[in-house]
């Protein structure tokens, strides 16, 4: 695995972290896998 590609799946649970929040501020159920 390259550095790039740990940077890229950081990013992406950031990204995932942050829509999650938001639906829970939005009152949605969710669950975190």
């Amino acid at each position: 695995e390259t550095a790039d590609a740990k940077v890229l799946e950081a990013v992406g649970k950031d990204v995932a972290n942050d829509a999650a929040a938001k639906l829970k501020e939005a009152g949605a159920e969710v669950v975190v896998l």
